[in-house]
């Protein structure tokens, strides 16, 4: 959709992108799109692998999406982020233990206790 006066496109979410990107959801809730890796790893554990930041995708949902899917939008960008990697690994790491049968809360109070 063209914005009236100027000579930008407003863009909006597509199902293609969420498919196209399956690290992030849409919360209809918040308006806007979160990593579901760094929102279930918690900002604990994110800021446990690296000092970052953490706003857009992690506390606050992202709703403009005019620098979606770009090599450097907002989606890739965060890809690209340590927190976002060790997040993605606990997850990983998260769902290997519940596979194995493994008692992974005591796996994570113990880290970050220390």
């Amino acid at each position: 959709m063209k914005n009236q006066g100027e000579n930008r496109y407003k863009r909006s979410l597509k199902q293609s992108h969420i498919d196209q990107f399956p690290d992030f959801a849409y919360s209809e809730m918040a308006g806007g799109l979160f990593c579901k890796f760094c929102v279930l790893a918690e900002t604990r554990e994110a800021n446990y692998c690296t000092e970052a930041n953490l706003g857009k995708l992690v506390t606050k949902p992202l709703s403009r999406y005019n620098r979606l899917t770009d090599p450097t939008g907002d989606l890739n960008k965060h890809l690209n982020t340590e927190y976002h990697k060790c997040s993605a690994v606990q997850c990983q790491e998260f769902l290997k233990s519940q596979e194995r049968g493994t008692n992974v809360y005591n796996k994570f109070t113990t880290q970050k206790d220390l």
